[in-house]
């Protein structure tokens, strides 16, 4: 995207395998790799119904190539797949639904332990749609429905 016009330099037109579901958001980290997650649908041996499934690929003009991590999470966060972030302090993806918010560290995609899940399940009657951090200084800022509002977080 131009800086100055805010206008896209290129657009990249692409479909997935016609079994592959995309996610609504994709993030990019540090390295370039863009990301999205989905929560399974139609399950298999290694992926069980509602766990979450997250994507790693590349996005350029020429090319286009997505691949499944092969480590999910067991429990996906919440019962509808909102957003998706990834903040460069820390190094990790934030995978957003509705009432909760798991994140993982971006170097340790596939080789996981529990304890380098982050979660926050929230109590209360409100939405987040979605989330996005501060390039400056890590800070969070989510985006609510059902009594919109933005708040931030550190």
């Amino acid at each position: 995207m131009n800086q100055t016009t805010l206008k896209p330099d290129a657009a990249v037109n692409f479909t997935l395998k016609s079994t592959l579901h995309m996610g609504s958001v994709l993030v990019f980290d540090n390295a370039g790799y863009a990301y999205y997650w989905t929560k399974t649908v139609s399950p298999w041996k290694t992926a069980p119904r509602d766990s979450a499934k997250i994507y790693r690929g590349i996005l350029s003009t020429k090319q286009v190539h997505f691949e499944l991590v092969m480590q999910g999470l067991r429990y996906a966060p919440g019962s509808v797949v909102q957003s998706m972030a990834y903040n460069a302090q820390n190094k990790r993806l934030y995978l957003v639904a509705s009432g909760s918010i798991f994140s993982v560290p971006t170097n340790k995609l596939g080789h996981l332990k529990p304890g380098d899940v982050g979660l926050s399940n929230f109590n209360g009657h409100r939405e987040f749609e979605g989330l996005t951090f501060s390039h400056r200084d890590g800070h969070g800022f989510v985006l609510t429905n059902r009594g919109p509002e933005l708040m931030q977080f550190n």
